[in-house]
């Protein structure tokens, strides 16, 4: 009975790649395989599997049969497995190195190559503005897009807005531009307002303006413009780090870096801002806005599947409501509408995910992406549902198709 279990054992290894453990007299510094399947129990090819640090670093991926081949010295580490469209998995690689991927009930699914953050999409066109000083214009369908147009406009590009058919975009530090277009083609420069400092983040109430610096000191100026691109300078406030800004009811809205979110302010006098509501929120990290709802965006820290989000409700900026909380599985960087929000996934911080639900309900995702050819960060381009883009590419957002049996 002995030399049969044996047998049956030697044939499991050259069969079917089973390994035996350190326990069984494996030298710890020899390479292991570890394989990765899918719920149904078939190997997951193109699974990336990635950890260490510096020269112990690792990523590898997986073959057609599921199987990857890691450096000995990768034992017990803390490893994230990760696919597009699959949620990624945190774990520690333990004997017998086998680990299930659960797929995202849709997928994204990638169109194409795009150049910068979309600023405008209409029915077969898609718009986008880059950060080194060009206007793309794209043509688009289920089938894939082609750029058809393009045109020169200001570089180091940090923040756009579309108000009707005109343009606003911040620069680094040129100022504020504005550009109509009417004729998508050909973007025309309307205005430049040349205020001097960094200038990448803005807000816009009439002829007022609001321009935030990079600094910690008097962060942000108010301006009032005219058509001709003078403008006058009114106030300087703000000794903190700003994010973002944005007028809400005639109210500024202030988001920054620190348990102070939001800052909201009287501008009724340009020349004399009031700050009408600035209370501490501890245990909140920042925030943005959705609508006249702030989300309250918590500490790194606390950043799980089952993130809690603080609500405001400023349908009186000067008077804050708490408003309840709303619970997500992704670090949320914004709300696209009612049942759509983006965020990064709790487990991996580049895998940036699409997720559905509602305020009141939660959101929770549904697709994503880990992987990206460019930066280490796959950076949100903006987005008008089903069609987003993430780093430079365009994807569309589809239900997941679910394999018949087989006959």
């Amino acid at each position: 009975m002995k030399n049969l279990w044996l047998a049956a054992a030697l044939l499991c290894l050259v069969m079917s790649g089973c390994q035996t453990g350190p326990s069984a007299g494996e030298p710890t510094d020899n390479p292991f395989w570890v394989t990765v399947l899918k719920t149904s129990g078939d190997p997951l090819e193109g699974a990336v599997i990635e950890g260490g640090i510096d020269w112990e670093s690792f990523e590898i991926t997986t073959d057609s049969s599921g199987r990857a081949k890691l450096p000995g010295y990768a034992r017990n580490y803390e490893t994230i497995i990760h696919l597009d469209n699959y949620l990624p998995r945190s774990i520690s690689l333990r004997w017998p190195y086998r680990y299930t991927l659960t797929p995202t009930p849709k997928i994204l699914r990638l169109l194409g190559n795009v150049e910068g953050s979309l600023v405008r999409f209409t029915p077969g066109r898609l718009a986008t503005v880059d950060y080194h000083g060009t206007y793309h214009l794209y043509a688009v369908d289920d089938n894939g897009l082609a750029e058809i147009a393009s045109a020169s406009v200001p570089r180091t590009v940090k923040q756009t807005r579309l108000i009707g058919d005109t343009l606003w975009l911040s620069t680094y530090d040129d100022g504020i531009f504005a550009y109509s277009l009417a004729d998508p083609e050909h973007p025309v420069e309307q205005l430049h307002l040349d205020i001097p400092g960094t200038t990448p983040v803005f807000a816009l109430h009439d002829n007022m303006i609001v321009v935030g610096n990079s600094g910690n000191v008097l962060a942000l100026g108010v301006y009032l413009f005219e058509a001709d691109g003078s403008f006058v300078e009114m106030s300087r406030l703000g000794d903190y780090y700003v994010s973002s800004i944005a007028f809400v009811e005639g109210y500024l809205v202030v988001s920054g870096y620190r348990d102070a979110n939001p800052r909201v302010y009287s501008l009724d006098e340009p020349s004399h801002p009031v700050l009408v509501s600035g209370g501490a929120y501890a245990g909140y990290w920042s925030g943005f806005l959705y609508g006249h709802q702030y989300v309250q965006i918590p500490e790194w820290d606390q950043i799980t599947e089952n993130t809690i989000y603080g609500r405001l409700d400023l349908s009186n900026p000067d008077v804050p409501l708490a408003a309840g909380t709303v619970r997500a599985d992704s670090r949320l960087i914004g709300i696209v509408d009612d049942a759509t929000a983006i965020g990064y996934y709790h487990t991996l911080g580049n895998a940036l995910s699409v997720l559905k639900g509602s305020l009141t309900g939660g959101f929770q995702t549904v697709a994503l992406i880990s992987e990206d050819p460019h930066y280490d960060l796959n950076e949100f381009g903006g987005c008008v549902p089903p069609y987003y883009v993430i780093s430079n590419r365009l994807w569309v957002l589809e239900d997941r198709i679910i394999p018949g049996p087989s006959r």
